[in-house]
């Protein structure tokens, strides 16, 4: 046998894990197939969402940057203020004492007073003793001593007066020539239209036995209020504790005045 007679066999090995040909054909096709109609199926609804938390967090994201650079711009302009600014309280401590409520005073279960005082004004009185109750306290840093009464006008001069003007005059008639023309009177109406009167710069009254009187230093106002169908003539007397202020005591008279309900 010759050279040119003898073939050569040459084996070609393979892995034996390998597949044949054909079979890697199918398989590569297959995914190719697989992954193309993966993307005719279009945008999915999951993917829109997504989307749609992208451009939300991006658009978030821009307002707060935004917002931080307008606060960090408002903190400087306040630094560089803030030797003009003057600071201010929304909150305000509120006295209660200097506050006024309305109180009731009854007599055999009838209201007979119904008017405004002063929180811190305490009654001195548990009750109505001899048709007066009294109360103590403080307006504006100054000291009071207040009655409300139903005067008796047993000895009184004349009796009971017929008017509220007689009352008035009779009243200043007891006190001494110099007081009596010092004291100042005021005309006015109250709730209803009752009528009432008020004398500012009247001596305080130390002892009264219905026809004579004795009075002391201290100056006092005094509120004549005349009666009703239901009701006997009433008055309230304001005295200060300290130094008398005409205009001061005038004007607690007629806040009380214009309190009062009848």
């Amino acid at each position: 046998m010759s050279n040119a007679q003898v073939q050569t066999k040459v084996e070609t090995k393979t892995s034996p894990f390998s597949l044949p040909k054909i079979t890697t054909e199918n398989l590569n096709t297959k995914k190719i197939r697989k992954l193309k109609y993966a993307s005719r199926q279009g945008v999915s609804g999951y993917n829109i969402l997504v989307g749609i938390l992208i451009i939300a967090s991006i658009l978030g994201a821009g307002y707060i940057g935004y917002t931080l650079a307008r606060l960090e711009s408002v903190s400087n302009i306040t630094q560089n203020e803030g030797d003009d600014l003057i600071p201010v309280s929304d909150e305000e401590e509120v006295d209660q004492s200097q506050l006024w409520s309305r109180r009731e005073f009854k007599i055999n279960n009838n209201v007979v007073w119904s008017l405004e005082l002063p929180n811190n004004f305490a009654q001195t009185s548990s009750e109505i003793v001899d048709g007066v109750i009294s109360f103590f306290g403080e307006i504006d840093g100054e000291a009071y001593k207040l009655e409300l009464a139903f005067p008796l006008f047993n000895n009184y001069l004349g009796g009971m007066p017929p008017t509220l003007s007689e009352w008035v005059s009779r009243e200043k008639l007891f006190l001494p020539s110099v007081s009596g023309a010092a004291a100042q009177t005021s005309s006015f109406a109250l709730d209803n239209n009752l009528e009432a009167a008020l004398i500012v710069g009247m001596n305080e009254i130390t002892k009264d036995n219905g026809s004579s009187r004795e009075f002391g230093q201290t100056k006092t106002a005094v509120l004549y209020i005349w009666k009703t169908t239901s009701r006997n003539p009433s008055k309230i007397t304001l005295i200060p504790q300290g130094e008398y202020n005409e205009e001061a005591a005038k004007d607690i008279m007629e806040r009380i005045a214009a309190s009062l309900l009848f």
